[in-house]
């Protein structure tokens, strides 16, 4: 007689979306959900990525390959922001199709910011910090019932990070990010019983990493290096937050902070 799956198999069989799912945290959490033999969807702006990302599990993963499945989907533009959500949702799940409705979102989408001072940040400039971050995450909450299915049991996680947490100089611009709090917190109310849940990542050593000069990399490792976790945080790692989030029935509305004790430092 086998062995009982009580709490291994919770994601056997689900249908995941996760957006921005091609590198970074999540990819992890793309990772993650398929050894649990989950379904997954990578969305993504880039077509390019979405190749390579696919190509990396079909790799480490062959035998999963048949749950894999990609689309590319532009979050960048607010004019076109809400149409492009709601086409990726019908073409994943098949315009609502019952056997196809998601289990779960993965929301980790998100662009490069900009750290300028406050005296050179402008309204558009902190407008467009917060398309793809928060008002993505606030029209996905929108529609995203109607694809899903009911119950406890299937959840949008979002994704904010530590800057919300603890002011850092040079991040006002994209301060309505910090909104995702609050938006998490109606999101579990009004959409209830669907769960909707926050991560809120330290600094993860991912390819958004690239995009800061060598200086700003060498001097965020040394800072990470006096957390009490003693050093950069890794995306596997990072990933179990999600799959707590998604796991778990009774959490809703929550917030889960995994920063190497970030928060602890003066």
């Amino acid at each position: 007689m086998p062995d009982q799956q009580k709490y291994t198999n919770k994601l056997s069989g689900k249908n995941i979306l996760i957006i921005g799912g091609t590198s970074g945290i999540g990819f992890a959490v793309a990772e993650a959900s398929l050894e649990f033999g989950a379904h997954i969807t990578l969305a993504s702006s880039r077509p390019s990525r979405l190749s390579h990302a696919l190509s990396r599990l079909q790799t480490a993963y062959p035998s999963a390959s048949s749950r894999i499945s990609t689309h590319a989907v532009d979050l960048a533009n607010e004019k076109t922001l809400e149409a492009n959500l709601t086409a990726l949702l019908d073409t994943v799940t098949h315009h609502a199709a019952p056997a196809h409705k998601l289990d779960h979102i993965v929301y980790t989408a998100g662009d490069t910011l900009p750290h300028q001072s406050l005296a050179a940040t402008d309204f558009d400039v902190a407008k467009q910090g917060g398309v793809v971050r928060f008002f993505g995450p606030l029209l996905l909450g929108k529609h995203a019932p109607r694809y899903m299915n009911a119950g406890p049991a299937s959840s949008v996680v979002l994704t904010m990070g530590v800057a919300a947490e603890k002011p850092i100089v040079g991040t006002s611009g994209f301060a309505v990010v910090g909104g995702l709090q609050m938006l998490t917190r109606n999101l579990a109310l009004e959409n209830a019983p669907v769960r909707c849940n926050l991560v809120s990542p330290g600094a993860v050593e991912t390819e958004l990493w690239e995009d800061f000069p060598t200086e700003a990399q060498e001097a965020m490792r040394v800072a990470c290096g006096r957390l009490p976790t003693g050093g950069v945080g890794r995306v596997e790692d990072v990933a179990e937050a999600y799959l707590y989030a998604m796991r778990d029935e009774f959490l809703t509305g929550t917030m889960i902070s995994t920063n190497g004790g970030a928060l602890l430092m003066g």
